[in-house]
């Protein structure tokens, strides 16, 4: 559902309730735009939109937790920062290190202008803060 999010238009203050949950049972997806922002990470500054998503799920995006995913304000709708409060573990965050070259994807306007991105972990349990989450992202 995030890179579905990616599509839509992401107006500040809107809500946006999508079935479009791998898992029935955690229909609906509930995304709230809740502001535009500036944020600083490892590939550059940019402006973002902020929004919240929620699923009726047990999870990183469950109801009843809390996450935000920053998307850079700009036709890619990169995901430039995510930061995940776990009720038991803490905090997750997310942060985009870089944007590089890599082949071009069907149907995606930033693959198909060759990028790529990675993020880095922090602030994740068991002692992960700043190593590569794995999360290299070639389209």
């Amino acid at each position: 559902f995030v890179y579905y999010a990616r599509t839509l238009p992401l107006v500040v203050g809107e809500t946006y309730t999508l079935n479009r949950y791998f898992k029935e049972e955690g229909n609906p997806v509930v995304i709230k735009v809740l502001r535009k922002d500036r944020r600083k990470v490892g590939a550059g500054e940019f402006n973002t939109i902020v929004v919240q998503p929620s699923i009726r799920t047990r999870g990183l995006f469950s109801e009843g937790g809390h996450a935000e995913i920053h998307f850079s304000d700009d036709e890619r709708r990169l995901i430039v920062y995510m930061k995940v409060d776990l009720p038991v573990a803490g905090t997750l965050s997310l942060h985009l290190e870089e944007i590089g070259n890599a082949p071009p994807a069907v149907g995606d306007s930033a693959a198909a202008a060759g990028e790529s991105a990675s993020a880095t972990c922090a602030d994740a349990p068991g002692g992960q803060d700043g190593r590569e989450a794995g999360a290299r992202n070639r389209r």
